[in-house]
């Protein structure tokens, strides 16, 4: 009898219970692509294994502690090695001894006797021998070998309704709350004059009659406009919104609602004092202050730089950027591709004063 016929009897010969995770490989329980994919799930409980039994066994039947981890048996190996060194164990201590022997006295002594060893080094060895990142593997190892099958997930907790209106919608309290003013989309006028709205987000709102504007424009409303409105209440178990269009609401704005309040361990006096240092360190290497603009089309750069960025640009687009001239400001242009114009130069006022009327 070949040793796989052999090996296809040994459920049968144990009455039909799977010792190792190995022993369902050569039968028809799992293919082999199945196998690799699932072993790490196929726990084998060594307790209920012995009480089944009933005996000791021997051979290539002989039960691994291994299968009652998480620890794929591509890298029970590994795991063995590892537990031999926290062991402090020979080569000759492992002997003609069962595989995993070395594990199953590290479980019966002291798992945390692995926290002492030097993982990342052995992961460089490893590295180099399979040509392949062994270091998260070897930390999951230790991991799982210190608490086999430890529930690492969360207990599960049902979303209040706040948080599953923001699963459903993408919104929350953050972008949609009382006192902030959004936009919203007519969808039609009821009788009793409320108008109904939808939201960007998909969601119906009401704007109700003692909630309108005061003036006439609601008679003039299509499907399809768009306003601007204020929440006044939202109601997430229902997925309806509140709003209202009264014009001395929306006039006084949603700033202070929406303003991103500074973080308490920011050091706004340490910030200013590295910016004043960095100014000081370009005024010392250039001769002269570096510009702080605020205008989107400035750049604190040279006319050879300024033509190299706008290569990639639209003809007519523009970057305003120092001139070599104090106290001024020059503008480089794309006329056309490869051709440049450089207008300068202008004093910071006169040329941001005709950017604006322009």
């Amino acid at each position: 009898m070949s040793n796989r016929e052999s090996r296809s009897n040994l459920l049968v010969q144990q009455g039909g219970t799977v010792v190792t995770r190995w022993s369902v490989l050569p039968t028809a329980l799992l293919t082999t692509k199945v196998f690799v994919n699932a072993a790490s799930f196929l726990r084998i409980r060594q307790d209920d294994l012995a009480a089944d039994l009933g005996r000791e066994t021997e051979g290539e039947a002989d039960p691994d502690v291994l299968d009652d981890t998480r620890i794929h048996p591509e890298d029970y190996d590994v795991a063995r090695k590892m537990a031999a060194d926290a062991m402090e164990y020979d080569e000759e201590d492992l002997v003609d001894v069962p595989a995993s022997k070395a594990v199953a006295d590290l479980f019966e002594d002291d798992v945390n006797k692995l926290n002492d060893l030097a993982l990342d080094d052995f992961a460089d060895e490893l590295s180099k021998v399979l040509q392949a990142p062994k270091r998260l593997a070897l930390y999951k190892i230790r991991d799982e070998m210190k608490q086999p099958y430890k529930e690492h997930r969360r207990q599960f907790v049902s979303p209040n309704p706040i948080e599953l209106f923001t699963m459903l919608t993408g919104e929350s309290t953050r972008t949609l709350d009382s006192g902030l003013i959004i936009p919203v989309r007519v969808v039609r006028v009821a009788q009793d004059e409320s108008v109904l709205v939808r939201l960007d987000c998909g969601i119906d709102g009401t704007i109700s009659h003692e909630y309108r504007t005061d003036n006439k424009v609601f008679a003039k409303l299509k499907q399809g406009q768009t306003l601007q409105a204020m929440v006044m209440d939202v109601k997430w178990e229902d997925f309806q919104v509140e709003l209202t269009t009264q014009e001395n609401l929306i006039l006084g704005g949603d700033r202070e609602r929406r303003l991103v309040r500074p973080d308490q361990y920011f050091d706004q006096a340490m910030a200013e004092q590295e910016l004043k240092s960095q100014e000081k360190a370009q005024q010392k290497k250039t001769g002269r202050p570096q510009r702080i603009i605020k205008h989107p089309n400035f750049q604190n750069i040279d006319s050879g730089k300024a033509e190299e960025l706008l290569s990639s640009m639209q003809r007519g687009d523009c970057i305003i950027r120092p001139s070599s001239r104090e106290d001024h400001l020059a503008v480089t242009w794309k006329v056309d591709e490869g051709i440049y114009q450089h207008l300068g130069s202008f004093t910071h006022f006169r040329l941001l004063a005709g950017l604006r009327t322009a």
